[in-house]
């Protein structure tokens, strides 16, 4: 059995001494600032991280950060054009984007007995094998573009205020 002990940077934290990140040597992630590194008990590198509102350690390597997606087919652009491509993608939605709202509301349309989860995990899952293929995946995005234009209008307020930026 483990007693906590009051943590030496941050007394209203606590600690027992099993713990493998630098909270071992009684240092609250508490009292550092957020991506603060430091070595823990098991010789790897910890940063501090917030998780539920709250500092925590979390081990260097475990750390995955999602990154936005570029289009896959890019529509032809006249070569002496140069635009801000970071406002360019802030404004109009990606393929992935297009291709799941798309897919979502052909599914939605169709008699079955799945659930919105459960379409959503399907098309997630089409995505995935469609990419893969080129010309397939030109094929579905020009008629889920074509959808995408048409439907602007009739998309919730949330999208339509974004497709409106552009």
């Amino acid at each position: 059995m483990s007693l906590k002990k009051a943590c030496i940077n941050c007394p209203k934290m606590f600690y027992t001494g099993n713990e493998q990140s630098p909270l071992h040597f009684g240092l609250s992630a508490e009292g550092y600032e957020l991506n603060a590194a430091m070595e823990g008990f098991d010789k790897q590198l910890w940063i501090v991280d917030v998780k539920n509102g709250k500092k925590v350690w979390i081990r260097k390597d475990s750390i995955i950060r999602i990154t936005k997606e570029e289009p896959l087919i890019k529509d032809k652009e006249e070569p002496n054009k140069t635009l801000d491509i970071k406002d360019k993608n802030q404004n109009s939605p990606t393929d992935y984007n297009i291709y799941i709202k798309y897919r979502l509301f052909v599914l939605k349309n169709e008699p079955n007995e799945n659930t919105n989860k459960s379409n959503f995990d399907l098309v997630r899952q089409e995505w995935q094998d469609i990419k893969k293929d080129n010309n397939k995946l030109k094929e579905i995005m020009k008629s889920a573009k074509k959808w995408f234009e048409e439907s602007k209008d009739t998309l919730p307020k949330k999208s339509r205020q974004k497709a409106s930026k552009n």
